[in-house]
């Protein structure tokens, strides 16, 4: 049974259609905040992080999303849309929504989550566990860094190389000082870097 107000399904949707993309084309969208999907040009869709609607953001998670799977970085509404705190999800039970490490396989995507930790101090009351996300697809490793806050060695290991860095960076600093970010950025050496939060 379909939750009420849910809109994130695996079935194509006409207000949602498929990108077209050539053959080793990959596209990111940025829905808002630090929610993304990821599409193969076979057609495969990940998304990434979809928040609650009308929670701390203001706004409100579109209408309608088609997607693959959802992974989700942490337990916070403005990462799971909202299910840490009792919100009804915006997905159908038939959408697979991946939130532990571990190495997954989705269409045309291979998903790794790496286990991380929540930047301090937020995140307590769940063990400020974080999964960062490391995507590979058409030849690229695309990272989504969740709330992560400044990486160990070995996270920069399980990482490396990156391609694509989407990274927690706004002007108050609430997730990642500018220092970290930049010793974020010398480790990994991403050629493109984009920011969220």
């Amino acid at each position: 049974m379909t939750p009420p107000g849910a809109r994130i399904t695996t079935a194509d949707v006409p207000s949602d259609p498929r990108l077209t993309l050539s053959p080793g084309e990959v596209a990111i969208e940025s829905i808002a905040h630090s929610c993304f999907r990821i599409h193969a040009a076979a057609g495969s869709r990940i998304l990434i992080d979809p928040y609650a609607s009308r929670v701390w953001l203001g706004y409100d998670f579109p209408d309608e999303l088609a997607t693959d799977a959802i992974l989700i970085t942490h337990p916070h509404f403005d990462h799971d849309g909202g299910e840490f705190i009792g919100r009804t999800v915006p997905w159908t039970p038939a959408v697979p929504v991946l939130r532990d490490p571990g190495r997954y396989t989705v269409g045309d995507f291979v998903i790794s989550g790496i286990r991380g930790k929540h930047a301090d101090p937020w995140g307590a009351e769940f063990g400020q566990k974080n999964t960062m996300w490391l995507l590979e697809i058409a030849g690229l490793r695309i990272a989504h860094l969740g709330d992560n806050g400044p990486l160990t060695d070995q996270s920069l290991h399980e990482l490396s190389p990156v391609d694509i860095l989407l990274i927690p960076i706004d002007a108050q600093q609430h997730i990642l000082k500018d220092h970290e970010i930049q010793a974020i950025r010398r480790a990994l050496r991403p050629r493109v870097l984009i920011p969220m939060h």
